[in-house]
């Protein structure tokens, strides 16, 4: 189950239910596109910033996937936590950003195989990582997309790596 939102941060999100989800396809005509995936707020500030830089000069569109893990003892379409709710968390905060963007929620039971399903061959992607990298939950993500054959750029949220760059 996914939950879709075109959204410009300077206007409000229209957010809808899609009941069956497709594996997106690249074609030859499609535009350069790039996933930023939800990690934790500021760490997905930090990549958002970095991908809207590289997608002004290249063209690119965007696109926040929010993987949200739905517990066993309940159903996949009646999550704990609202949807909405991480959705209007990450707007709140991107309010003085003027951004374009999709953002696409969606309620899973793995993280990885949510994200590794959501994604087109060879995606570029940008995963937005806190301080603490060596074997943390987003090097594990980062190495299995790459292991999938998708270009990742991990970016470093509130370290020194982030201000050498």
């Amino acid at each position: 189950m996914a939950i879709e939102s075109e959204h410009e941060w300077t206007h409000n999100a229209s957010v809808f239910l899609n009941e069956s989800v497709e594996q997106p396809q690249r074609t030859r005509t499609a535009r350069l596109s790039f996933t930023i995936i939800f990690t934790t707020i500021d760490a997905t500030l930090a990549a958002l910033r970095r991908a809207t830089a590289l997608a002004r000069e290249l063209g690119a569109t965007m696109r926040i996937l929010i993987p949200q893990v739905v517990p066993y003892p309940l159903q996949l379409d009646e999550p704990a936590v609202d949807p909405h709710f991480r959705l209007r968390r990450f707007c709140a905060r991107c309010k003085d950003e003027a951004i374009e963007t999709r953002i696409d929620v969606r309620l899973c039971r793995d993280v990885r195989a949510c994200v590794l399903a959501a994604l087109a061959p060879s995606s570029i992607i940008f995963v937005g990582c806190g301080r603490r990298y060596w074997l943390s939950r987003e090097s594990r993500l980062v190495r299995a997309l790459r292991l999938a054959g998708h270009e990742v750029i991990p970016v470093f949220s509130n370290s020194f790596r982030d201000i050498q760059s």
